[in-house]
């Protein structure tokens, strides 16, 4: 499913237009992405949570011996409801016989 096919889905089941929900869509993803630059947590109850941390700087060593230093990254893990994949597992397009 595309980002479009996503938009015009939501818009349907909610009777709204496809930009009206584009702009919610888009300013979810930068809410989001701006607490996992915070290094806050985010929780969608019955989607999943937005983990995020913080991994040190290291040091790298390549096989001929040269070392690099890597910086600080985040990391955001995403980590699915119990909800969520239950809806999906159970759901009668993915049931196998």
């Amino acid at each position: 499913m595309t980002t479009k096919d996503l938009i015009n889905r939501i818009a349907n089941k909610l009777q709204r237009e496809p930009e009206d929900v584009k702009k919610l869509l888009d300013a979810t993803v930068m809410c989001i992405g701006r607490a996992s630059g915070e290094l806050n947590d985010v929780c969608v109850p019955g989607f999943g949570n937005f983990e995020t941390r913080l991994q040190p700087e290291s040091v790298e060593q390549d096989d001929d011996g040269t070392r690099t230093l890597v910086p600080p990254q985040v990391i955001t893990r995403f980590k699915y409801s119990a909800l969520l994949t239950r809806r999906v597992r159970f759901h009668p397009t993915t049931r196998r016989s």
